[in-house]
């Protein structure tokens, strides 16, 4: 058995490539299993645990694929998360209450999900620091998270904090990886390419969670579209908000999720895949984060 990465790149990029690149070629007259990480979310938005293999379906190439096991994940979850603490602009104030509260609802419910899960915490103005690593404690990483605060720097650098985040996770050993931003319409001074930025992403194989708190309008241009690309093509969510009293619940929905996702297996002889789409039966959506194991099972 092995675990691969399966990048998500924007269309002009055929998913074909990216399960050639990993390996496709080994799939010509097998038959295979492969698995991919799912989040169902209902028609609110909320999280839902507790389906089992009858409640999904799998269409990969526009073919429909036999579904033969579905289970919570047991991979161990690795999160890093992305706080834009940049002074906030002249007239306003920085929900800095807010963002520790909502913070500690996000590891409540994370450690509630998975009590095994690993999370960092970078913190984002002129620079992007990480100030508490998957290797410490959870008394370390409460501790910084009270201690949050704004900086006296008036832009901050979210895509080089991207890229940060996208290097802490590519080392860790489980294929199951998140990245959770929450930032404001702060001045973006980074100068990469969101290209670039998007790519160090998907090669981490990271889903992308962002929560947006929004006062004044957008960011730069290359902030916006890596915040609306990116969790389109990881299997993530943005969600955006005009005030800082959601917060909390928002931020604890996110962890909700990240705690709730599914190993859905099904059965190919496909040997690339140009599309692939899981189903649910009931009202809501499925996300797919970027990774898929295979496995052999016999020539065909």
């Amino acid at each position: 058995m092995t675990h691969k990465a399966l990048p998500v790149f924007p269309a002009a990029i055929a998913l074909a490539t990216a399960i050639a690149l990993a390996g496709g070629a080994a799939f010509a007259q097998q038959l295979v299993t492969r698995t991919v990480l799912v989040t169902v979310l209902d028609e609110k938005g909320v999280a839902v645990r507790g389906l089992a293999d009858p409640d999904f379906s799998m269409r990969e190439n526009d073919v429909l694929r036999a579904v033969t096991r579905v289970r919570l994940a047991e991979e161990p979850l690795y999160v890093t998360v992305l706080v834009d603490l940049t002074q906030p602009r002249a007239g306003t104030s920085a929900p800095v209450a807010e963002l520790r509260a909502g913070l500690a609802r996000f590891l409540d419910a994370v450690r509630l999900g998975d009590p095994s899960a690993k999370v960092a915490l970078v913190e984002v103005s002129g620079s992007a620091v990480e100030t508490s690593g998957f290797a410490q404690s959870a008394d370390v990483l409460d501790r910084h998270v009270r201690r949050l605060f704004t900086t006296q720097q008036s832009g901050g650098v979210m895509l080089e904090a991207f890229v940060e985040a996208a290097r802490l996770l590519g080392e860790v050993p489980s294929p199951r990886r998140a990245i959770v931003c929450i930032e404001r319409d702060s001045i973006e001074h980074s100068t990469l390419r969101p290209e670039d930025v998007s790519a160090s992403v998907l090669r981490a194989g990271a889903a992308v969670w962002v929560l947006s708190l929004r006062r004044d309008g957008g960011s730069s241009l290359a902030r916006e579209l890596v915040l609306d690309e990116l969790p389109r093509m990881s299997g993530g969510l943005r969600l955006t908000t005009l005030a800082s009293t959601p917060i909390e619940s928002m931020l604890r929905s996110i962890g909700r999720a990240l705690t709730s996702q599914y190993e859905l297996t099904y059965e190919t002889d496909a040997r690339t895949v140009t599309s692939l789409e899981p189903g649910v039966h009931l009202d809501g959506r499925v996300l797919v984060s970027p990774w898929v194991r295979r496995v052999r099972m016999r020539e065909h």
